[in-house]
């Protein structure tokens, strides 16, 4: 018995308050096209979608700028992430037969199923859209066929 006093006692952690080190890491996640445009990045559970504050209509262009530069600092610090390359730009986002055409400068077929469902639903929801869409994606070595955005 003597000897599992000593033990016990006897291993040198001693106890401690609680350390603050500041509020938790967040992300805006919202409802698609509510407050400004809807970004999709990769989160820890799958594709999430994050509404970027802004004041004004924002173009295609600008949306998808916002979504080749990636997730902000603090929604990196939440565990976002980005499986779109860097592209030369964005060319335009346009209507076609029945769904959407977004063209790239650069290649896309090589492009992996996350960066495709990126772009596709980033389009689907583009100015407060239901998402219940085909989208096309057109780069400089050629098409992806149709796709719907899956979240």
């Amino acid at each position: 018995m003597a000897v599992a006093v000593l033990l016990a006692g006897g291993c040198g952690i001693r106890s401690t308050d609680v350390v603050e080190v500041g509020a938790p890491a967040t992300a805006q996640i919202g409802t698609p096209g509510r407050e400004g445009p809807t970004l999709y990045f990769q989160g820890p559970d799958g594709l999430m979608p994050v509404v970027r504050p802004y004041g004004e209509e924002v173009g295609p262009g600008k949306v998808f700028a916002m979504l080749m530069a990636g997730p902000t600092a603090a929604e990196r610090v939440a565990g976002l992430r980005t499986e779109l390359p860097s592209f030369q730009g964005f060319s335009e986002l346009m209507r076609s037969q029945g769904g959407v055409l977004i063209r790239l400068h650069g290649p896309v077929r090589g492009l992996s199923a996350v960066a495709r469902q990126q772009l596709v639903c980033t389009a689907a929801h583009f100015g407060g859209k239901s998402g219940i869409t085909t989208v096309r994606i057109n780069g400089t070595d050629g098409d992806i066929g149709a796709e719907s955005c899956l979240v």
